[in-house]
């Protein structure tokens, strides 16, 4: 794992994700959703064609000899990778996984799944983007906005690329620099060092991919996932080595994507139809109103009515993304700009600039044809015209946070007018054909009801504790006659009348349970006493030096054989089993009882990486002072055992 930057450009942490303990803590960020995006990039030692002799290829990605310890390792890292990223596209949450272009990584079965679920495999050049590095790469992800990076070397330098090889020298170094664009401090951020390793520079990603990468990321946080075309996924299948199934091709006639069908886009200066239905379905109203003392180009006095606008938003709207429709292509270009070749323009816009940053606006523009703007009936001294048709039931739907039906009219407004309607119709008819595969919307929050306070104990402890407690509180009435309430207000009173309670249990000789249990109790009830009731302990440990505890005698090896050979004979194998992972491993019995075989780590499921048996327990009696636990078993007997009678089993 990459150890990472926080902001503060603090290091966070730098960890071997093949130590189980890392992958359960990545685990538990997946699940949790506290991670928005993923990306790795497993070490492709073994899984590229630059090793000799190949340990793997592309019919069997996973190796030729699943023992071999080199294999076997990374195949590991390779798996866990894989398992982290089903997790975080089921959470809902952006997963990439990145490989050299010759590595045969997704041909594993868990990467062919991550396919399977939306994912798509993306094939891009480094050469593309500045780098003298030729460096092909290949991307599994489910963010739509790294379609756009796909492609082969389109630079100047096809077939004649710097060698990744050998050491920077002097004149490699200039070489290197000449060939970069526009040069390598720009693709890179600096200069390679003089005998530095090739091979450990070119492992850096050029700047303005990750800048264009960044900058998709931040667009889908805003404007919702970037689709993922069906062609995209159906050479994804095709480059993992799956059949692509009959889901992906869907029989609902002609394909609209245009990399597949060669239909004409529409025009940039053709409005979509939604702003126009917009106009015509919404009812606006006359907020302001003047005439002009003097004449002056109509670009300019556009500009002067859009100034206008940013200011009654300013003084209406503060901290606010406001939408305005123009029929000034001028005014918008140069107000989303900022700035225009124009003086007399570039000096009005110039005027906003306190407005939008002292109201904190984001004014946004979108052009309407001037028959169907409602504004312009005002500046002939007409009245405002109403609506001419119902609101559109996307528009409804987008209103309710719905933006399912307004993102296909979107897809359909891509297409000239007459053919973007009957797509329109067809998309809202049979549905999105080509299914987004990025996040998903958490589901709502439901309510959980009230919080069970006796969670953290066992069904008999607790109540145990309720008659401990209740014993406690007749003893105070009784005995002190103090309102019990007032006695736990203060943490003093708390701690005395329970050290007074622990004296009289051991004079009238009651069992020290119930004076333990007590004050556990309380500590329960009363949380905020918790550190003041040193004095109540006190108690505890004279008691347990005046009448010292006995331990129960330990079963000894010649008895337990006997119980097995006994076991065995009758035929209760499991049982056999659990007793001897339960001896081996000095298990409580509570500890062991609960045992499932997802809690057993056999050498077989670390594709014998190692020969011992690792037990996870999952309710450890000492779990207040370690949550997780787990114990180590390395009997050869034991484990061949366990194994021969576990290993078909989940």
């Amino acid at each position: 794992m990459h150890e990472g930057y926080e902001q503060n450009q603090n290091r966070l942490f730098f960890r071997d994700l093949a130590d189980r303990a890392t992958f359960q803590e990545v685990i538990s960020l997946a699940l949790r959703r506290v991670v928005r995006e993923w990306h790795a990039g497993p070490p492709c030692l073994t899984f590229g064609t630059l090793r000799r002799p190949r340990l793997r290829n592309v019919s069997h990605a996973a190796g030729f000899d699943l023992h071999d310890p080199l294999t076997a390792a990374h195949n590991v890292l390779a798996m866990r990778t894989a398992m982290l990223g089903l997790i975080v596209i089921a959470t809902g949450a952006y997963f990439s996984c990145e490989q050299p272009g010759s590595s045969v990584m997704f041909r594993m079965h868990l990467f062919r799944v991550l396919v399977q679920r939306g994912c798509v495999v993306t094939r891009m050049a480094f050469c593309n983007f500045g780098s003298a590095f030729n460096k092909p790469s290949q991307w599994l992800h489910n963010k739509g906005w790294l379609l756009q990076f796909e492609g082969s070397c389109r630079c100047q330098w096809k077939h004649r690329h710097f060698t990744i090889e050998g050491s920077f020298t002097r004149s490699s170094i200039q070489q290197f620099d000449s060939r970069c664009e526009p040069n390598a401090s720009a693709v890179y951020g600096r200069l390679p060092a003089i005998g530095e390793a090739v091979s450990s520079f070119s492992a850096q990603y050029p700047t303005s991919l990750m800048t264009r990468m960044a900058q998709g990321s931040a667009a889908s946080k805003l404007e919702g996932p970037a689709i993922i075309p069906l062609s995209a996924k159906i050479l994804s299948h095709k480059r993992v080595g799956l059949e692509i199934p009959a889901e992906l091709e869907p029989d609902v006639g002609p394909n609209i994507d245009t990399e597949v069908c060669n239909v004409e886009s529409r025009s940039w200066f053709e409005d979509p139809e939604w702003i126009g239905e917009i106009a015509d379905s919404l009812h606006f109203q006359t907020l302001f109103k003047y005439q002009f003392k003097k004449g002056n180009h109509i670009n300019v006095l556009e500009s002067q009515v859009y100034l206008s606008w940013i200011k009654h938003c300013a003084k209406s709207l503060p901290n606010h993304r406001v939408l305005g429709l123009l029929d000034s292509r001028v005014t918008i270009g140069a107000a989303s700009k900022g700035r225009s070749g124009s003086f007399a323009i570039s000096r009005i816009l110039k005027k906003s600039i306190p407005y939008l940053l002292g109201s904190n606006l984001y004014p946004g523009s979108l052009h309407i044809y001037s028959a169907k703007n409602r504004a312009d009936a005002p500046s002939r001294d007409r009245q405002v015209d109403g609506p001419t048709k119902d609101r559109p039931d996307w528009l409804i739907a987008l209103e309710n946070g719905n933006f399912k039906q307004f993102d296909l009219v979107c897809q359909a407004a891509g297409y000239p007018p007459v053919i973007g309607r009957w797509i329109r119709m067809l998309l809202l008819l049979a549905g999105d054909v080509e299914r987004n595969p990025g996040p998903e919307r958490p589901p709502a929050h439901a309510p959980r009801g009230e919080l069970n306070m006796d969670i953290g104990f066992a069904k008999a402890t607790s109540q145990r504790m309720k008659k401990c407690f209740s014993a406690f509180q007749h003893w105070i009435e009784l005995e002190v006659k103090i309102d019990f309430n007032s006695l736990m207000q203060e943490h003093e009173t708390c701690s005395l009348a329970l050290r007074a309670y622990g004296l009289h249990l051991f004079r009238c000789g009651y069992p020290r349970y119930m004076y333990v249990y007590a004050i556990t109790a309380v500590q329960d009830t009363f949380p905020q006493h918790r550190p003041f009731l040193g004095a109540a302990w006190q108690v505890d440990k004279k008691w347990q030096v005046a009448e010292p505890g006995q331990c129960r005698p330990v079963l000894s090896l010649p008895i337990f054989r006997a119980a097995l050979c006994v076991a065995l004979l009758w035929g209760w194998k499991r049982w056999a089993a659990v007793s001897m992972i339960a001896f081996a491993g000095m298990l409580h019995p509570a500890e062991f009882i609960a045992l499932e075989r997802c809690d057993l780590m056999l050498p077989r499921d670390t594709f014998f990486c190692t020969d011992v048996l690792y037990v996870h327990l999952k309710n450890p009696k000492t779990f207040r002072f370690a949550r997780q636990q787990h114990v180590k078993i390395c009997d050869p007997e034991i484990i061949s055992f366990v194994d021969a009678l576990f290993k078909g089993t989940r």
